[in-house]
């Protein structure tokens, strides 16, 4: 790799959107989540200092960079990482990979099952479109209008939302028992990767980043809804036998278009 780029790569990784607006992003977010939820996960007394020292425990640096990874595969405006070598599938193994790899020191969670099928949920809704159109670029897949993969892209779009509370550690039964600051750095990259993927690309510019910024935001919002609705004892229930249904539909719309 040339000097230039391997630059521009670090720049993405540690910069943006990597570590720092990934970060900064997730504190947000979490803040957000504990009033929504009634449970904060973080011990916001310790302030940076003690997120900082609980961010260098093993094996979070490691969560961290793996969702940093998928960070930079984000079709954000003005990423260093050019479009051309962006990859959805990179940046949804990475993901789930972050998550796993830190249950290596608090152990599984209450229902690891359920945990492995939201993930696996996750795979084919981002991955699902990906092989319908024929390419794993996150700018090629938003930009989608072919009439014959609309309706794929349509089904994976509802079941990555449906995903969004597994993937961001929101749900109890599948919450891995791991230190609360390694759920800050999921928030940007898979908020992010359902901007990318299925909605309008943004422009590098002004515009383009209130709206991808705009678009990510929203994206928390349906998912700490979405957590809400899971954690009430007549909606819960239904989460998992949507999630199936989804996934179903998804996968035969998947199969379709690649035939048609």
């Amino acid at each position: 790799m040339p000097w230039g780029d391997l630059a521009l790569h670090s720049l993405a990784l540690v910069v943006y959107p990597g570590a720092l607006l990934a970060l900064g992003v997730g504190l947000l977010a979490e803040a957000a989540a504990g009033r929504l939820l009634a449970s904060p996960r973080l011990d916001w007394p310790l302030h940076l200092r003690g997120i900082a020292a609980a961010a260098f425990t093993p094996p979070v640096p490691a969560a961290v960079l793996l969702a940093m990874l998928a960070a930079t595969q984000l079709a954000i405006p003005f990423n260093p990482v050019a479009s051309v070598e962006q990859s959805v599938l990179v940046a949804v193994v990475a993901l789930v990979a972050a998550a796993w790899v830190t249950s290596a020191r608090g152990g599984p969670p209450p229902r690891p099952d359920l945990a492995a099928f939201a993930h696996i949920c996750w795979l084919i809704a981002i991955v699902g479109p990906a092989v319908a159109a024929g390419t794993l670029r996150p700018a090629a897949l938003a930009a989608i209008a072919v009439p014959t993969q609309l309706p794929v892209k349509g089904a994976a779009a509802v079941l990555a939302l449906l995903c969004l509370p597994a993937a961001l550690q929101l749900v109890p039964a599948t919450r891995l028992r791991t230190p609360a600051v390694a759920g800050l750095a999921l928030w940007l990259p898979c908020c992010g990767l359902f901007a990318s993927v299925f909605l309008p690309p943004a422009a590098d510019d002004a515009q383009g980043v209130a709206l991808f910024a705009g678009e990510t935001a929203a994206a928390a919002a349906v998912a700490l809804i979405l957590a809400v609705m899971v954690r009430h004892p007549r909606l819960g229930p239904f989460y998992w036998p949507a999630l199936a249904a989804a996934a179903a539909i998804t996968l035969a719309l998947a199969a379709l278009a690649l035939v048609a």
